[in-house]
């Protein structure tokens, strides 16, 4: 991989990371056992599955199998007590060590490693996107949506072949949002 795709990559990666990390179940005070993720596998049928497409779930994988379609998904504590209430039938998902990704990220952040990196020091992610959409004009288009009432910008990164001449809404888009810790 190259070292401009290999950036790119891990930004989109961070961002995914933070969005995660800081979705708390609407409600629940920060800390809580309600807003800590976890990942879990379940298996389900077709109307199940566009129930939790439509729902908004972090979906991780979606795999057919002969006895369903198999998913992965990361989930707060309350949206699993919702799932379950609604006969969804979850499981904890654990690596070949027996360890949830719960306990995987615990022993990393024990190690030193952290994915919080600053949105606004120099060479923080608003610096970051705005190289990686300089740095590859062909892919990226950077476009300022406006302002936080803190004075930050919103930015969107529209990543398609010939982004600056593609039309905006001409092709399929995902938005990814975070906000600072509550």
């Amino acid at each position: 991989m190259r070292p401009r795709r290999a950036s790119l990559a891990l930004v989109l990666l961070v961002l995914i990371s933070m969005v995660g990390m800081t979705t708390a179940a609407p409600g629940a005070p920060a800390g809580s056992s309600a807003d800590r993720l976890e990942m879990y596998r379940a298996t389900v049928n077709a109307a199940t599955l566009q129930t939790l497409q439509r729902g908004g779930y972090d979906l991780v994988s979606v795999e057919e199998t002969a006895g369903g379609i198999e998913v992965a998904l990361v989930l707060t504590g309350a949206e699993r007590k919702r799932l379950r209430g609604q006969g969804v039938r979850l499981e904890v998902w654990r690596d070949k060590q027996g360890r949830t990704q719960s306990q995987r990220a615990a022993l990393q952040a024990a190690a030193g490693f952290t994915v919080w990196r600053s949105f606004d020091e120099p060479g923080g992610l608003r610096d970051e996107m705005y190289q990686l959409a300089r740095d590859n004009p062909q892919l990226l288009k950077l476009e300022v949506l406006g302002k936080t009432h803190e004075g930050r910008e919103y930015i969107a990164l529209k990543m398609t072949q010939s982004a600056r001449e593609v039309p905006d809404g001409t092709r399929p888009a995902v938005l990814y949002v975070s906000r600072r810790g509550v």
